[in-house]
């Protein structure tokens, strides 16, 4: 009896997992045919684009749990089994540090792969942050970032990091940009960020999640308070994106920042696929000041 209980459990788990990925796509069709931009090339609504969207989405959903299970070991490993750290530090590094900024209701496991990445174009010194983002506000988690940027000053002095946000995070990126903060950092990189809100904001669960409505007070505010940035700064989004709608909320429209399509994947997947993750290390090699 436990046991039958437990695979109902297990298959409304499954179905409703499946149905919410399925129902995005739904959204996403919709919008980008009834709200195209022309920035970002909508998929022919045929057979094999629905299934590439579809896939696409099921494939970050499904390698998250994986980068949390590989992130925590990592992390617990490296508590246990550092050796050398002192010796690691001094190795020559000529590539800036770099912070990382997760998404909405995600944690610091969505950057393992991407590190590793990074770490093979060179940026070997990576942090990635976790933060509470259920009952809070853009605002506040912009206090997170400041937090996180005096952590990674105190231990690089005399070194400008570069940041990297995914989605949410982007946005919180540019709202602690606004306190006047440009000059400590070298660049700015956002992947699949609601630059100018989404509506699948109207969904969440909880006020936050709301706030990224494209009409919340909270773009606005951003926008009047944004000045011509004088740093690098690089908004990558993809057309398959199921998470940012209408698609032209991907594309940031303040002065100074510039916009490209990385290859095809979901709104999620875009932290895990390798060409993404190659072309986001590339893109902070240009970032440096020799290349």
């Amino acid at each position: 009896m436990l046991f039958l209980l437990l695979l109902l459990i297990l298959f409304g788990v499954v179905a409703s997992f499946l149905g919410t990925i399925f129902c995005s796509t739904l959204f996403y069709w919709y919008e980008s045919l009834n709200n195209p931009c022309e920035d970002i090339p909508t998929l022919p609504p045929d057979l094999r684009g629905r299934t590439t969207i579809f896939l696409l989405a099921l494939f970050g959903t499904l390698v998250a749990p994986l980068a949390f299970v590989f992130h925590t070991l990592q992390a617990a490993s490296s508590t246990r089994f550092r050796k050398n750290s002192k010796n690691s530090e001094q190795v020559e590094n000529t590539a800036p540090p770099v912070l990382l900024i997760h998404g909405l209701y995600h944690n610091a496991s969505a950057w393992y792969f991407m590190r590793r990445t990074l770490a093979k174009a060179g940026f070997r010194r990576s942090k990635a942050i976790s933060y509470r983002s259920v009952a809070a506000s853009p605002e506040d988690l912009a206090a997170d970032v400041e937090k996180a940027i005096q952590e990674m000053e105190a231990l690089y002095p005399g070194e400008k990091p570069l940041l990297i946000g995914h989605s949410l995070g982007g946005l919180l990126i540019r709202a602690w940009l606004n306190e006047g903060h440009e000059h400590r950092i070298s660049g700015v990189l956002t992947l699949g960020t609601p630059h100018r809100g989404s509506k699948m904001g109207a969904l969440a669960p909880e006020r936050l999640g709301r706030r990224l409505m494209p009409g919340d007070p909270f773009f606005a505010e951003l926008e009047r308070r944004e000045k011509p940035r004088s740093i690098p700064c690089v908004a990558l989004a993809s057309a398959a994106d199921t998470m940012v709608l209408p698609p032209s909320g991907l594309v940031p429209t303040s002065p100074g920042w510039q916009f490209r399509l990385t290859p095809l994947s979901g709104h999620l997947g875009m932290l895990f696929c390798p060409a993404v993750r190659r072309m986001a290390a590339w893109e902070l090699t240009r970032m440096l000041p020799e290349a």
